[in-house]
């Protein structure tokens, strides 16, 4: 029997437990979302009934880039294998326990990072996640361990509560900042950052606290409709680069 999932659907498993078997392929289509349980992720080779085999041990996979990627189990996961090279979906880090890359180099090409809960460490014997040209990382809640690889262009939003700024902002390819906080919550700028976009908040509070945020050359724009605290108590600023 084969198993496709398509564009546009959404096959969740139910549990850590939870398995897709049998002799066919199971196709996750461009466009189409899988909910990720087991500790193990998913993997690409066929592995029977083994505890190392992840939710989907049907003899043949298919895991298309194009794909929305969903880790949301109760126990530490690992990606898996099965976890695109290159992809261009989007993947999501939803485990208040925390999610561990497979350890290989991976990279959000085109696609999009949605950090909701829990630690999303890419730093698994290595440094292993690239952002590519035009990727985003949206972080609503989480957080993630390691240094971004490459250099390419990428922009970084934040929304939901009061949290601290991590190794999103740590990369030559950081273009846009938006910070749309609920409000009243705050944005806390942990090393100084450069930028080479646009720096917008929206809503809530940006603290540089003692830290600095500048382009690393003139232009961009900066733009306030929340609050930008300079200096929380030493001398935070954003630089003479942004106009």
């Amino acid at each position: 029997i084969n198993f496709t999932v398509n564009s546009g659907a959404y096959l969740q498993m139910a549990a850590d437990g939870t398995t897709v078997t049998g002799g066919g392929t199971f196709t996750l289509s461009s466009g189409a979302t899988l909910g990720i349980k087991s500790p193990q992720g998913i993997t690409t080779a066929a592995c029977g009934t083994g505890g190392t085999c992840g939710n989907i041990r049907t003899t043949a996979r298919t895991f298309n880039a194009g794909a929305n990627y969903v880790y949301n189990g109760t126990a530490s996961q690992n990606t898996g294998d099965g976890y695109p090279t290159a992809l261009t979906g989007s993947l999501t880090i939803d485990n208040s326990a925390g999610v561990t890359i497979v350890a290989a180099a991976r990279t959000i090409t085109s696609g999009t990072l949605n950090l909701t809960q829990g630690v999303f460490a890419t730093n698994n014997g290595g440094d292993r996640l690239s952002m590519g040209s035009n990727g985003t990382i949206n972080r609503s809640g989480g957080s993630i361990t390691g240094t971004l690889q490459g250099s390419n262009t990428y922009d970084v939003n934040y929304t939901g509560n009061s949290k601290t700024a991590g190794p999103e902002l740590n990369n030559d390819g950081l273009r846009n900042v938006t910070v749309n906080l609920t409000s009243g919550q705050t944005l806390t700028l942990d090393a100084n950052r450069t930028p080479d976009g646009d720096l917008t908040i929206s809503s809530g509070t940006f603290d540089l606290s003692t830290f600095t945020i500048n382009r690393s050359a003139s232009g961009g724009t900066l733009t306030v409709d929340g609050t930008l605290r300079l200096g929380s108590n030493t001398g935070g600023q954003t630089g003479s680069n942004f106009p």
